[in-house]
């Protein structure tokens, strides 16, 4: 890897982004706001990375200076190792004035800042450079004897203060009016303390320097006029000032371009550490002496050893590899500089083996010497074994490809019962069907197919086969063992157990019961039986349930139950299209269509339809007053007591909130005004709980109309039994009214 892909791998500062502020503030990274440029370099000065402030201060383009030195833009080179010296014998180098080149040949006037960081254990320079080359031209153009030293405090590039010990500021710059972002007047009115975010610094900050007389590189937070937080070093000193004693002087330098680069490059190493983490495959990083410097989770977790248990540690002198990596083949890798896979065993801490592929790459630094070997390993224990069952199983496979041919038959009618389950419109076609497809797949045999009724309380045969079938016709479905375990039961020679409850026949018998199982939901169960005495003896030998045909079988009872819960299922979702949900009653659509059906009928047979519309007498007063809660549980009552009284020819809808319609088929008028009139009383008599309470009795008035008597079509029968609704509402309610 050269000093380019260096320059992608730590582009801190890409030219076309910017860093977004919240509110509006400046950070140093936008190159459209800021005039601190940033240099990453390594340690020997080799340019990696510079942002758009260098590249606008100095008309410079950032590919013209990869692989070159950082030399290359000082005016004076001697000056990059007077900045080193500096640096080694200090942590930093703050506000280092020095003269750089621009494109054109002229030169800035800077003052260089240079602290040591580091990026995923790569030790690194960032440089910043603040430009006051025209600072520096009005102080050179100026008589030495006439320089406004107030001025060039006023335009230094560093924040500075004069303040009391109580915190009144005396003096500030325009560096900390840029800083803080408050004006002249401003500053006038506030205290020094009100500008840090932290209050108990400023305290600590007076303690260290009255302790010491100065402090050095106190870092803090200040806070901006619109509330942001600044990141900024404080160098303080006790001076005398205008006849006043032990007055502080503060110079505040912005360090936040400084804190962003080092939580860019925390959260760039943290990113890649949980990458590395979360990686399913093993990862070993070794440095170019073959020294552990990475042993991610997926290590630990595979060889009981932890990172620190291994770090620092050269590979060849691990316990865990089996054969060991020795020393001398891995230098003879170092020195190839090759890719290579290797297969060896893990021995855990517990005492486990694993064996495991490793695929070794080399990652060069930016001179093109090795710098890190990364090795990754994929567990191929599990691989190893499935691999060695596979050529079990096809051994096993061509020894039964001979049962298989024979079973095809079998196979093909159980697809031709699945093809005529699908045809079945009824619960009854589907039993009938399925019973002679069982018969033809397991012949001579006795059984009963079996379906477990609402109540979960019975099972009930729906169809049965064999003479006698040697099983009982109803039983409750828990005495049946394979109900009980969820699976298929069986008893043989070869399987001793208890008989189901349901079983009659002989003991000696082979017997068979398989549940029919819907969403984990037993519907029913199928049961087979072959109790010939010959069958029987030949069994010990030949059993006649043998694995295969067990599951055969079972597939059979899958076929079954899915062809029954799907016809359940339409019947469901029938019974749901035309009924009501809270009432229970048959819903308006319904009502419609069967109408329309039961004229018709009573045209053909020259018959009476009867007609009741009816609905509950200040229903609205009763919710205001019970709640809607007491409402719905009045309709639901109601909804049952119609359900129970009505005749079973006759169909009772809810028509629409509290209103609903009964159609008598065959009743005439006076038949029908007299069931009106029971049913009314019935309801008065109604007693209704809700929350374990007696809600208020309540009444019906109810219109009745007769077909063909007052209307031959359903709209006009429909409109004549509501207007004589009406009137029952009109004249008083709880009373039936009969269609003139």
């Amino acid at each position: 890897m050269n000093a380019k892909k260096n320059a992608e791998r730590f582009d801190l500062f890409p030219a076309h982004a910017t860093t977004e502020v919240p509110n509006g503030s400046l950070s140093p990274y936008d190159s459209d706001a800021s005039s601190i440029g940033l240099i990453i370099t390594t340690p020997a000065g080799l340019i990696i990375s510079f942002n758009q402030a260098i590249r606008d201060m100095l008309d410079v383009r950032l590919e013209d200076y990869v692989d070159k030195n950082v030399c290359d833009l000082y005016a004076n080179p001697d000056a990059r190792q007077r900045l080193l010296d500096q640096l080694t014998r200090m942590e930093s180098v703050h506000n280092f004035e020095v003269d750089v080149k621009h494109h054109d040949g002229s030169t800035r006037t800077v003052l260089a800042n240079i602290d040591r960081i580091d990026y995923n254990g790569e030790a690194l320079l960032l440089t910043s450079l603040q430009d006051i080359t025209h600072l520096k031209q009005s102080f050179d153009c100026s008589d030495p004897d006439q320089i406004n030293y107030q001025a060039l405090f006023r335009n230094a590039p560093v924040g500075i203060t004069v303040t009391d010990q109580a915190g009144h500021l005396l003096v500030a710059n325009n560096a900390i009016r840029e800083l803080t972002g408050y004006m002249e007047d401003e500053l006038e009115n506030i205290s020094i303390r009100d500008l840090y975010l932290i209050p108990e610094d400023r305290q600590r900050l007076l303690e260290l320097t009255h302790q010491h007389g100065k402090v050095r590189d106190f870092e803090t937070l200040f806070k901006h006029k619109i509330g942001t937080a600044i990141a900024v070093l404080l160098n303080t000193d006790l001076i005398d000032f205008c006849g006043q004693k032990n007055i502080l002087l503060t110079s505040i330098r912005d360090i936040s371009y400084l804190k962003k680069a080092e939580h860019d490059l925390a959260r760039e190493r943290d990113f890649s550490n949980t990458l590395l983490n979360i990686a399913a495959i093993l990862i070993v990083v070794l440095d170019h002496t073959g020294t552990i410097t990475q042993f991610n989770r997926s290590c630990e977790q595979l060889s009981g050893y932890l990172l620190n248990e291994v770090r620092g540690k050269h590979l060849w002198d691990t316990e865990f590899f089996d054969p060991e990596i020795t020393r001398e083949r891995m230098d003879a890798f170092l020195q190839n500089n090759n890719r290579e896979v290797y297969e060896t065993r893990i021995r855990s801490k517990s005492g486990g083996h694993f064996l495991v592929s490793w695929t070794f790459a080399t990652m060069p630094d930016w001179q093109g010497h090795l710098d890190y070997i990364i090795a990754t390993g994929i567990d191929i224990t599990q691989q190893r074994k499935a691999s060695e069952q596979l050529r079990l199983a096809n051994e096993e496979l061509a020894e039964r490809v001979t049962e298989l041919q024979t079973r095809s038959s079998e196979m093909n009618l159980v697809n031709e019962m699945g093809e005529q389950l699908q045809s079945c419109q009824t619960v009854p076609e589907a039993c009938d069907i399925s019973a002679q497809y069982i018969q033809r797949i397991c012949p001579k045999s006795g059984g009963a197919l079996y379906l477990i009724k609402e109540s979960r309380n019975l099972a009930e045969a729906t169809a049965s086969w064999g003479d006698p079938p040697h099983t009982k016709s109803l039983f409750e479905p828990m005495g049946c063992w394979a109900i009980r375990r969820g699976r298929s039961h069986l008893v043989d020679q070869q399987h001793p157990g208890l008989l189901c409850d349901h079983v009659t026949g002989p003991h000696a018998g082979n017997y068979l019961c398989v549940p029919l199982m819907v969403n984990g939901e037993a519907i029913g169960i199928l049961h087979l039986n072959h109790v010939d005495p010959e069958e029987a003896s030949s069994s010990s030998g030949n059993p006649l349930y043998t694995n295969p045909r067990v599951q055969l079988i079972t597939m059979v009872a899958e076929h079954i139950a899915l062809a029954l819960a799907n016809l359940k299922l339409k019947e469901t979702l029938r019974q749901q299209s035309i009924r009501d949900a809270l009432t229970g009653l048959y819903n308006r659509r319904y009502m419609e269509e069967t109408m329309e059906r039961e004229l018709s009928r009573a045209s053909r047979e020259q018959k009476p339809v009867g007609i009741m519309m009816f609905d509950i007498d200040h229903f609205k007063r009763f919710n205001d007053l019970e709640g809607h809660d007491a409402g719905d549980a009045l309709l639901r009552e109601l909804g049952l007591y119609l359900n129970k009284a009505i005749r079973g020819s006759d169909i009772v809808c809810r028509y629409g909130g509290e209103e609903f319609l009964a159609v008598l088929p065959g009743a005439s008028r006076e038949q029908t005004r007299e069931r009106a009139e029971e049913v009314r009383l019935g309801v008065k008599e109604m007693l209704v709980y809700h929350l374990g309470k007696p809600l208020a009795k309540c009444t019906i008035s109810i219109g009745v109309a007769v077909y063909p008597e007052n209307e031959a079509s359903a709209e006009r029968l429909l409109k004549a039994a509501d207007n004589a609704l009406y009137r029952a509402k009109h004249e008083g309610r709880d009373r039936v009214v009969t269609a003139e």
